[in-house]
């Protein structure tokens, strides 16, 4: 689905409500790239950011920011330097990021987490006004924009992003606070926050070509 275009490139996000990954539950994957169902309904899947029984460990490479600074690293560097751990005193398995990291869908295979200032970039992409929204890094979305159901975008596609719950539910990003805590979005009203890596909130794709 086309988001928008934002910092030099041209975002696509995953449908709402994909499936798990199969035999995925949260501490394990599969060997190879998987293709999930997406029926385009709100978003039910949730992952916790590191698995079951790792340790709190700040990643080397991956950039700590706290709200309401903006990220300079990209998901696309993040992703796969988190998707790669395993290890359990650096975090054990990082399901979040290893969902997006192995996910082929569409007959793209270059998805990943979004970091914390794509994520409020999408998020904006779901409302159609500034009224109640306040991502840190676009007070009220005033240079993101919002989503339309009306203007068509390249390839046909219209650029609301669907399937955001409109409750206060969470949503990881791929951008580390701390050792302990990464950063999230509210869906409800796009404030950030953050949460302990081995909480449980709703994360979604994105590609950027």
């Amino acid at each position: 689905h086309y988001v928008g275009s934002w910092n030099g490139g041209t975002y696509y996000v995953t449908p709402g409500n994909c499936s798990y990954e199969s035999g995925g539950n949260g501490t394990s994957y599969p060997a190879a790239d998987f293709t999930p169902t997406c029926d385009g309904g709100t978003d039910s899947m949730t992952k916790s950011w590191f698995g079951a029984g790792g340790s709190y460990y700040d990643i080397p490479g991956v950039e700590n920011v706290t709200p309401p600074a903006a990220d300079t690293a990209l998901g696309d560097i993040n992703t796969p330097i988190i998707a790669a751990i395993t290890a359990p005193a650096e975090g054990g398995y990082h399901a979040a990021a290893r969902y997006c990291d192995r996910l082929s869908y569409a007959g793209y295979t270059d998805w990943y987490l979004p970091s914390k200032t794509e994520l409020a970039f999408l998020g904006c992409r779901t409302k159609t006004s500034a009224s109640g929204v306040s991502p840190s890094e676009d007070p009220g979305c005033a240079t993101f924009g919002y989503g339309s159901e009306t203007l068509i975008m390249p390839g046909g596609k219209k650029s609301i992003v669907p399937g955001f719950p409109t409750t206060a539910n969470f949503y990881w990003s791929s951008t580390e606070k701390t050792g302990t805590f990464s950063n999230m979005l509210t869906a409800s009203n796009l404030s950030q926050g953050s949460s302990t890596k081995n909480g449980v909130n709703r994360i979604r794709c994105v590609r950027r070509e």
